[in-house]
């Protein structure tokens, strides 16, 4: 059976339980103003991934998908920070790019806290010499494979967060 191939993606991660009290929309809506961004038209997608109580939200805005949209998270961090800010949590910012990189950035308090990205171009591994599961297991070091442990999943697993059930906010200020 041929593997389903991920396509490129982004978005923020943070813990369910974190979550309770706190305007998502409203946080959005001040991240994208903050990132210089009109937020006409522009949705707030929540995915939840009920065995290990994990959240992922992700722009639904047409500058957020395919490869280009992926890299879009590399950069614009706002809504990571703010909610980091606004409850005790952690929120991991992510970009996954099967054909160049991956790469995470954490904050917490308000602030970066960690981060790491790799180029995939820039990889010191031979892949004549590896076997399927040694190049599986070598990817589980790389940044979505460590992010996927702390965060009690599979690489596998985390790659597939995009296509959990979500719903979709409005950021118009509408009441969800």
């Amino acid at each position: 059976m041929p593997a389903v191939r991920i396509e490129a993606h982004g978005g923020y991660l943070v813990r369910a339980e974190t979550l309770e009290g706190v305007d998502l929309q409203a946080l959005a809506r001040d991240a994208l103003e903050k990132e210089g961004v009109a937020e006409t038209s522009v949705g707030l997608l929540v995915s939840t991934w009920a065995p290990r109580k994990l959240v992922r939200l992700a722009y639904d805005a047409p500058y957020t998908y395919g490869r280009q949209g992926a890299r879009w998270y590399r950069g614009h961090h706002a809504l990571a920070e703010a909610l980091s800010r606004a409850a005790p949590l952690t929120v991991h910012a992510y970009v996954f790019d099967p054909d160049l990189l991956e790469g995470v950035v954490t904050y917490g308090g308000g602030a970066r806290v960690g981060g790491e990205t790799l180029v995939y171009d820039e990889l010191d591994l031979d892949l004549d010499e590896l076997s399927d599961a040694e190049f599986e297991a070598a990817r589980d070091h790389w940044p979505l494979g460590r992010l996927a442990q702390l965060l009690g999943l599979t690489r596998g697993e985390l790659l597939r967060l995009p296509y959990a059930q979500g719903e979709l906010l409005s950021l118009d200020g509408a009441k969800p």
